[in-house]
């Protein structure tokens, strides 16, 4: 029995030698996809009671380092996960005692200007008008009463700006979107100190049980007290009476900490979630409970199966300005933010409607609308959220803002975005946001609803893991031509630093990271190149003849300051083996031109290209082609701007068939094809023909992004790719 034992023994030894020395390693075909997610309603509703007994959770109170300590026990619980702190110090301000008090007579005070100086301030008031064009005059020494009516948006014009819009009841279709929080957006009080007045009064446009306890972001100290009432007392607030403004609050250096949790992939390039943990009340500041189940779920994958690193924020610093939260946590750890992918940014969850109908807060019985954004300049990640989005079960959402529109951002992802890191923030704003309460506003608290939330998000999560390509970061490089310098917008894969290269030249006037030029190059990095995108002098003043076409090819292609040997040599990356190149329009002649500069250029895809004397004779344009160099040229059959395209397209290419075709294509795919008017539903094939039919605004039609004929875009990159 003893030699038995003995046995066991040794060879359980050698088994715990050569797993140390050896560890068992996942491969990826081994990584088994997690089922969906399913948050678990129970503990979300104990950790909602858990927010709510403890009040508001304003950075640096002791609710909200009790808030934050017990989400440290609760990320520390889950496998591999890397928990951390980092404290930032700060000038802390919290209202003890607020009164207002006309002619000796006490007021209802709905809150307070944050970080106002206290004290006892006695003063005649002064009506300064509505808080959009104040009325400065006659301030000095008095008290300035402003009105403060909400802007009320339409959802109609909300969603002729949305990328989507899911309402399938149709509620959107005539309501206002009217929040007490908009309410908050008032003047700064310097204006009024430097006017003279010695405090303000702002009579916010609602009732007291809507107007009660909003929180106005703090801006650092102010020189003049500011307090906010309802629109009940307005009428006892007159101009000529006095005012007695009592103002009590706690002041002294303090501390609040970020939260950080780690959990580690395969690559140092990440995705970032993301919260904040400071807020009046359990809706303001519950996304945080859903990073802890995201965390949860995630974690129960071994680093093998996590191809990237997902890093969780539990930032502090929302509604105090005197900290730094999530885009000041990014802009300090740009060794974090040059690797992150992405951002997603989830607030507010579960938040239940609730408005102001006949004089009275109230239900509406719906969820409150889901705003959410993403970055408009990132096309396949956007694509990738809005996959997201629908398959969704959420409803009474609107994404914004369309692609190539103005940015629009709000809530704690407007930094991660201004950065250029692709980024989507879930911000539903109900009337209450701001606003603390007795009960946390714990009651307007859907869990269901936050389960869906979460659900969005871990889908979103899994999404761009299974599609990391999409999330490749463009880094703007500038490169000289005829002492100005121009953009280039590089995407590469920093794993596969060897790959080919794809040159993208847009077209007049056209920008190099529009939605064109984004799904050019995405396209392409997902088919296994790296991919620039360059802008040029493409004015209509820039030049047009062959010299001028010639010394822009140049610029891109040849020498050392070339666009390509810059961001090559910024990214300190080694030179391409192969090109490829793509143009449309402008770009199209470029890009025929360039093999005349570089003979790794392989192949060459024109889109709406041709020889033609509206712009005087270009010879240079004639035959591209040539054994090595293969070239496809696309164009519209009624193009206005190369009018006799049968023609064109032959000369351009060298391919000459012998009677009228719309496909010249050789065996080995190079030539032109013709786009038959018939083919588009306008009727009419010209030289946008690939562009949406509002007009050339850098939008790719559905159709030739969507369509297998050998004109389309996928064929077109298809037969790019094979380069030789």
């Amino acid at each position: 029995m003893k030699l038995l034992f003995g046995f066991f023994r040794f060879v359980l030894s050698c088994l715990i030698t050569t797993l140390t020395l050896y560890p068992f390693k996942i491969s990826a075909s081994e990584c088994t996809a997690l089922e969906p997610i399913r948050p678990n309603a129970t503990r979300l509703e104990t950790r909602l009671a858990e927010m709510a007994a403890l009040g508001s959770h304003l950075a640096g109170s002791k609710a909200h380092k009790s808030f934050v300590d017990s989400l440290e026990q609760y990320a520390n619980q889950y496998r591999e996960a890397r928990v951390y702190r980092e404290t930032q110090t700060f000038d802390y301000w919290a209202p003890t005692n607020v009164k207002l008090l006309i002619d000796e007579v006490p007021i209802e005070v709905s809150s307070v200007y944050f970080d106002s100086p206290t004290g006892v301030l006695k003063g005649t008031l002064a009506n300064a008008g509505h808080f959009l064009f104040p009325n400065y005059q006659n301030l000095r020494g008095r008290i300035a009463v402003v009105d403060v009516p909400f802007s009320e948006i339409e959802f109609k014009a909300l969603s002729e700006n949305a990328r989507i819009v899911k309402d399938a009841k149709g509620s959107f279709s005539d309501q206002k979107y009217r929040r007490a929080w908009q309410g908050l957006l008032v003047p700064t009080m310097e204006k009024f100190a430097d006017a003279g007045a010695v405090g303000v009064i702002f009579v916010l446009d609602t009732p007291q049980e809507d107007a009660f306890g909003q929180h106005y972001f703090g801006k650092g100290p102010q020189t003049i007290p500011g307090i906010f009432v309802s629109k009940e007392q307005r009428k006892q607030i007159l101009d000529g009476k006095t005012a007695r403004m009592i103002i009590r609050a706690e002041s002294y250096q303090n501390t609040s900490d970020h939260l950080i949790v780690e959990l580690p992939g395969e690559s140092e390039e990440s995705i970032l979630l993301a919260s904040h943990t400071d807020g009046p009340n359990v809706i303001e500041e519950n996304g945080p409970l859903g990073l802890l189940e995201l965390l949860s779920y995630f974690s129960r994958q071994p680093r093998a199966c996590r191809p990237k690193t997902l890093r969780f924020l539990f930032a502090t610093g929302h509604m105090d300005e005197n900290l730094q939260s999530v885009g000041g946590w990014l802009h300090g750890h740009p060794e974090i933010a040059d690797h992150t992918l992405a951002v997603l940014v989830m607030e507010h969850l579960g938040a239940m409607e609730w408005e102001v109908r006949d004089g009275v807060l109230q239900s509406t019985g719906r969820n409150e609308p889901g705003l959410a954004f993403v970055s408009s300049n990132h096309h396949s990640f956007s694509k990738l959220v809005e996959k997201a989005l629908l398959s969704s079960s959420l409803d009474r959402a609107v994404l914004l803002p369309k692609f190539g529109a103005q940015s629009i951002f709000i809530g704690e992802g407007i930094e991660a975005n201004a950065m250029g890191i692709p980024t989507f923030g879930w911000v539903p704003s109900p009337t209450y946001l701001l606003a603390s309460a007795a009960n946390s506003h714990s009651d307007k608290v859907s869990v269901p609803l936050m389960r869906k939330e979460i659900a969005l998000f871990a889908d979103l999560v899994r999404e761009l893991v299974e599609n990391f390509h999409a999330l490749s970061r463009a880094k703007e490089v500038r490169y000289a031509y005829r002492n100005k310098t121009y953009p280039a917008l590089f995407k590469h894969n920093p794993t596969e630093p060897q790959r080919p290269l794809f040159v993208w030249i847009n077209g007049t006037n056209f920008s190099n990271n529009d939605e064109l030029s984004e799904m050019m190059l995405d396209s392409m990095v997902e088919k296994g190149f790296n991919a620039l995108s360059v802008g040029y002098a493409n004015g209509y003043l820039d030049g047009f003849l062959c010299e001028d076409l010639a010394r822009k090819a140049e610029a891109i292609f040849v020498g050392t300051d070339s666009a390509i040997s810059t961001a090559y040599r910024e990214l300190n990356l080694p030179e391409p083996a192969s090109i490829v190149v793509s143009g449309f329009s402008q770009g199209a002649w470029i890009g025929g031109l360039s093999r005349n500069y570089s003979a790794k250029i392989e192949r060459a895809l024109l889109l709406a290209v041709g020889d033609s004397p509206t712009f005087g004779a270009l010879p240079c344009l004639t035959r591209m082609a040539s054994e090595r160099f293969k070239v496809r040229a696309v164009n519209g059959q009624s193009d206005g701007v190369f009018e006799d395209n049968f023609k064109n397209l032959a000369s351009v290419t060298g391919y000459w068939p012998r009677e009228f075709t719309f496909d010249a294509l050789d065996s080995n795919g190079s030539g032109w094809l013709m786009v038959p008017d018939v083919a588009l539903p306008q009727g009419r094939a010209d030289h946008g023909y690939m562009l949406a039919e509002e007009g050339n605004s850098g939008r790719p039609h559905p159709l030739w992004m969507q369509t297998e004929l050998p004109w389309g875009m996928k064929a077109g990159l298809n037969w790019l790719a094979t380069a030789d």
